[in-house]
């Protein structure tokens, strides 16, 4: 088990009917970063709210971004605050640009000679 493991607090609007949205998060993390985490807890509330913290730190709120956010995005967070992060399995997530792989392949488009 890594050393730094870290707790994330997924609070959602009940009202809203943000827990399908919620639960999603939570699932999506702890299949990604199982080993790293030492848990991921929902919190109802109200408000509007969906909030993402990390150790008590909110690292994404709607109300602040106006967007729900992308799972992308929460793994970059969350990786971000690992020493030893898991190997993204997801393509274009391993890179800065955000372009993947498929970006540096060249492709050739002309009718080849018949």
């Amino acid at each position: 088990m890594p050393s730094n493991q870290v707790a994330i607090t997924v609070t959602y609007c009940v009202p809203c009917h943000f827990l399908p949205r919620a639960s999603w998060v939570a699932q999506e993390l702890l299949h990604t970063f199982s080993d790293h985490l030492s848990g991921v807890t929902l919190v109802p509330s109200g408000g509007g709210r969906f909030e993402i913290a990390i150790d008590g730190e909110v690292v994404f709120s709607t109300k602040s971004h106006g967007r729900f956010p992308e799972m992308r995005e929460l793994r970059a967070l969350v990786a971000s605050r690992l020493d030893d992060p898991p190997r993204s399995r997801h393509a274009g997530d391993h890179d800065s640009t955000g372009a993947g792989a498929a970006a540096s392949e060249t492709v050739n488009t002309e009718p080849s000679p018949g």
